[in-house]
């Protein structure tokens, strides 16, 4: 009886040791990896729209949205398609020839006023009207000590309808050449024209543009007119030829 529970004992002792060896065998230590650190994302920081104070009330109003410009090429290199023009000028009147006529004219000078349309960068159409003065003179009245004097000018009108032909240079200065149809009357201050007639002009100048909407410049011009009585009889026609040398200031726009 005791050698059998001695035997039992024994072989249960050797079987719990041989597990005990197989489970030594087979557990395999395994050192997990380091973990590996990853930073957290940084927060971005949104700065808060701009708010502007306005008005004794403590109202806030958020600041409008930033402007974009856009670079357009100026007038004198890519004008608008089509555009109005103004001027002015003042000018010498030099003559050339006269046969006719109740005066003969001496060398003068005046004034012109225009306006019409430009249409892209090479035609223009202007009507313009100029007034020339000559051939100044003095006539005094009164007497005792009240004399008063008063100076009248035999002077030519014109209204002339003109073509203008720009030379494109892409630069400020931008010459051009000009013809067109005119008619014109001549008379004394005062006084009945003496003749009225028509004729025409042509010549040519330079601009120059000092601003987006301005320029200044130069003109030369050959003007001829014939013209017959019309207030005072010569029984003959008036013929003028003249050169107008002049400056010019011009608004153009939009």
């Amino acid at each position: 009886m005791m050698r059998t529970l001695a035997l039992r004992l024994s072989i249960v002792c050797g079987l719990c040791g041989l597990a005990s060896l197989a489970l030594a065998q087979v557990e395999v230590e395994v050192n997990p990896p380091p973990p590996v650190y990853v930073a957290p994302p940084q927060p971005v920081y949104v700065a808060p729209p701009r708010r502007v104070y306005y008005g004794p009330r403590r109202r806030y109003y958020q600041a409008p949205p930033p402007r974009y410009y856009v670079r357009r090429d100026p007038q004198w290199i890519r004008p608008v398609p089509v555009r109005g023009t103004f001027g002015i000028s003042g000018f010498g009147s030099i003559v050339v020839g006269q046969s006719g006529g109740v005066e003969y004219l001496s060398h003068g000078g005046g004034f012109s006023l225009w306006g019409g349309v430009e249409i892209g960068r090479v035609v223009g159409i202007e009507a313009k009207y100029a007034a020339s003065f000559h051939n100044p003179a003095s006539d005094c009245g009164g007497g005792g000590p009240y004399v008063w004097c008063d100076v009248s000018y035999l002077v030519l009108q014109t209204v002339s309808l003109d073509l203008k032909l720009h030379i494109p240079t892409n630069t400020r200065v931008v010459p051009y050449a000009v013809v067109g149809p005119m008619v014109g009357w001549i008379g004394r201050q005062g006084y009945l024209t003496d003749a009225v007639g028509g004729g025409f002009e042509a010549g040519g100048g330079i601009d120059v543009w000092f601003s987006r909407h301005g320029t200044i410049g130069g003109e030369v011009l050959y003007r001829g007119l014939l013209m017959g009585d019309y207030g005072t009889y010569t029984n003959s026609n008036t013929y003028l030829s003249l050169v107008q040398v002049g400056i010019t200031l011009a608004a153009h726009f939009p």
